[in-house]
């Protein structure tokens, strides 16, 4: 069987016979990221309006702080849950990086390598199995 790489994210070789659920793996993750990170900004944006709304018991600073200006909500909003923004900036990153790594592997199929193929530069003149999309 061809073998593809070891991946230490699932603790398993990658290879033909399992390259389905890596890739499936992959695309898992990304969604998940991505629905964590838009949770959490959609949170972020409802207690925003709520802020706007004067529907939060804020302290005499914060209400002052409020007043006219649309991004000094946000700013409030953010004091109130600072732990949102930064899960939601921390799985844009690993949904950017999960993308990055997903997007090499559908390039890895489409040209018929492995990883290991691929690092090693094993083809020069193209894969001379390939069969072709």
């Amino acid at each position: 069987d061809k073998w593809d790489h070891h991946c230490p994210w699932v603790g398993n070789c990658v290879g033909r016979r399992n390259y389905v659920y890596f890739i499936s793996f992959l695309t898992w993750s990304v969604l998940h990221c991505a629905l964590v990170c838009g949770s959490c900004i959609t949170a972020l944006v409802l207690l925003t309006d709520r802020v706007k709304a004067g529907e939060v018991d804020l302290s005499a600073m914060q209400k002052r702080q409020v007043g006219n200006e649309p991004m000094a909500a946000f700013i409030v909003a953010l004091s109130l849950k600072p732990a949102a923004f930064l899960l939601a900036m921390y799985t844009l990153i690993v949904c950017v990086l999960l993308l990055m790594l997903s997007s090499f592997h559908v390039y890895l199929i489409s040209v018929n390598e492995t990883t290991n193929e691929n690092v090693k530069d094993l083809y020069e003149e193209g894969n001379p199995f390939a069969e072709g999309c």
